[in-house]
């Protein structure tokens, strides 16, 4: 699939493929376990019946990955990892870069086994660096995605981060404070053409 993925990229200047899994801790080998059933299930730590341990990778802090690279702004910071999620967040420097937007993705019945954190526990994270957090709230997965043989996931809703309510699983957006107003607006706007 590494393969498949460098042919995929080869057109496109702006991607840089880097063999290794971010992580909070640089330059561990971990075993790295793929799904038959669906690539974006791809994961450090098995979570489905499927996964099989494929092959062993470095990992490497997402602020050194990025210096590695010479990158001295991010505007946009997405991260679908998973269950790994918090752990890229915690090996990014808030300090060196801050960007507009954060969106991560979280499923506590992942990241609480596997990697001992709660999708409470990456808000109050990304709040304590000064962002603002809304949750992405979507239902329960029945399966994963197969084209024509289970249904698409259902998205609930899109409001700000609430420590009492418990979503199965979802998205958080982290706004930088200067820019809650165009995120809410952009937000309002996506809603109702979705509708």
């Amino acid at each position: 699939e590494g393969a498949e993925l460098l042919e995929t990229v080869a057109g496109m200047p702006q991607v840089t493929v880097i063999p290794r899994a971010v992580s909070d801790v640089s330059g561990q080998i971990v075993p790295f376990y793929v799904s038959a059933v669906h690539p974006g299930i791809h994961t450090l730590k098995p979570f489905h019946p499927t996964h099989e341990a494929a092959l062993e990778v470095e990992t490497v802090r997402l602020d050194e990955a990025l210096a590695d690279l010479g990158i001295d702004r991010v505007d946009l910071l997405k991260i679908d990892i998973e269950g790994a999620d918090f752990l890229a967040l915690k090996g990014f420097d808030f300090t060196r870069w801050q960007p507009q937007i954060i969106t991560c993705e979280f499923m506590d019945s992942r990241s609480v086994p596997n990697f001992a954190y709660t999708h409470h526990d990456m808000a109050a994270y990304m709040q304590a660096r000064g962002y603002t957090v809304w949750t992405a709230a979507w239902a329960p997965i029945t399966e994963y995605a197969q084209p024509g043989v289970t249904p698409q996931h259902r998205f609930l809703h899109c409001t700000p981060y609430d420590p009492a309510e418990s979503p199965a699983w979802g998205n958080f957006f982290g706004v930088r404070a200067d820019c809650e107003a165009v995120f809410a607006a952009a937000l309002a706007d996506e809603l109702r053409a979705t509708r």
